[in-house]
């Protein structure tokens, strides 16, 4: 079976199928196995429900990836969008805001693989400039205390996410 490119391979897929099993292990908790070699440090209190806000991540990425195809990274942009506002308002939903992040990174860190700025010109709202200025509106709304506090988690859960979206490509 062929990955698509830039999809973690190896024990962080192994690690997320076992979680989605267990659901006994979030990314949010105190260890995530590891990740290039090492350790992940703890972010957050543990999330019971990781496994199936990823699962369902993913879906929500795939299901915008089919329906923007004419319009590629450009179609992602509008449910982006929504998600924030809905997660602001009339308060703040600290989960579903981190569910906009993620959303957010695995798009974002989608077109930086597939060549974004460098081959062919990105969208301005991924550029690194934008980005940083969303994760940073938004990350300390989600609980997150520093700038490499909210990348690490964004980084785990793009892997997670990434890891659900091949296998959901793949049929299993």
């Amino acid at each position: 079976m062929k990955r698509p490119p830039g999809v973690v391979r190896g024990p962080l897929c192994r690690m997320a199928r076992q979680l989605r099993r267990t659901a006994a292990l979030g990314i949010l908790g105190a260890s995530l196995a590891t990740v290039g070699g090492c350790a992940a440090p703890a972010v957050m209190p543990p999330d019971e429900h990781v496994a199936t806000r990823m699962h369902a991540i993913a879906i929500r990425y795939l299901t915008d990836q089919q329906q923007g195809m004419q319009q590629g990274m450009k179609g992602f942009i509008p449910d982006i969008s929504r998600c924030y506002a809905a997660a602001i308002r009339p308060v703040v939903l600290v989960y579903d805001l981190r569910d906009c992040l993620i959303l957010d990174a695995v798009v974002y860190y989608q077109d930086r693989t597939a060549g974004g700025s460098f081959a062919r010109g990105s969208l301005y709202f991924f550029e690194p400039q934008s980005m940083a200025t969303r994760w940073g509106t938004f990350g300390p709304l989600a609980g997150f205390s520093s700038a490499s506090q909210l990348i690490q988690y964004l980084r785990d859960s793009n892997n997670l996410v990434r890891c659900d979206v091949a296998e959901m490509k793949s049929g299993r």
